[in-house]
């Protein structure tokens, strides 16, 4: 399903990738599930981590070497707390305890 707004970001996103300019708002809008609305946490964290240039330093992929775990198992984990965890990653309130952190998922912990 297409809609007017996910063509004028398609549009956008041709127009500024031809002219060899990427826009900083652009990279924002691509975090966005055109379907649904919804941005994506887990790609706002890997997009801060390969920002920052410390994707390999201080975050972590789930690559399934951990098998099923939430935010909250990764907080206690770390001794921290969700309201820093959410922080340093960009999240806001969507993200909670419960939330799965999943296969090939990025996030960010120091």
């Amino acid at each position: 399903m297409t809609t007017f707004t996910s063509l004028c970001i398609a549009g956008a996103t041709a127009l500024a990738l031809t002219s060899g300019v990427a826009a900083p708002s652009m990279a924002q809008e691509t975090l966005v599930n055109l379907v649904t609305g919804q941005t994506d946490p887990f790609e706002v964290s890997k997009q801060i981590c390969v920002e920052k240039q410390i994707i390999d330093t201080s975050c972590f992929t789930n690559e399934g070497q951990v098998g099923f775990v939430t935010i909250g198992d990764i907080v206690d984990m770390m001794k921290s707390d969700i309201t820093k965890i959410r922080s340093i990653n960009g999240w806001g309130e969507e993200v909670t305890r419960d939330t799965e952190f999943p296969l090939g998922a990025t996030l960010r912990f120091g």
